[in-house]
């Protein structure tokens, strides 16, 4: 260990400090969009946020030529030839909208009550796993 590592020996206080340094900046900007999604949520239920949220992914999609590129080459390189262009395209853009989407929610999940997350998920072959 070097002389001058600090991040080896650092003590709990110093490591929590750091790990909270978080500019005021940053930290204005992310409360300004949860409470502007939390109010959206609120207004327009769950499905109004996964509405903007496709909204949003729509014209990241439309915007981001290089993020768009770099997913559709993946795809091409997992599937090769069986993949249309048509379904590439299809596909790549339903990533977008789908991360977006989940990136929204993600942000006010700790806002949303227990019992409106739970009416949401679904499981299937759930019999399967209690035989397990």
């Amino acid at each position: 260990m070097a002389a001058n590592d600090v991040t080896a020996v650092a003590p709990p206080a110093v490591a929590r400090k750091r790990a909270n340094a978080i500019g005021w900046w940053a930290r204005v900007k992310y409360a300004t969009v949860r409470g502007f999604l939390w109010g959206w949520a609120r207004c327009f239920s769950l499905t109004g946020l996964y509405l903007l949220g496709q909204c949003f992914g729509t014209c990241e999609y439309l915007l981001a030529a290089r993020r768009r590129r770099r997913y559709h080459r993946r795809l091409i390189g997992i599937y090769g030839d069986e993949l249309t262009p048509a379904f590439a395209r299809r596909a790549t853009h339903r990533f977008f909208m789908r991360t977006r989407c989940d990136k929204l929610f993600y942000l006010i999940f700790d806002k949303l009550p227990r019992e409106k997350i739970l009416k949401r998920i679904r499981f299937f072959g759930r019999d399967v796993l209690d035989e397990a």
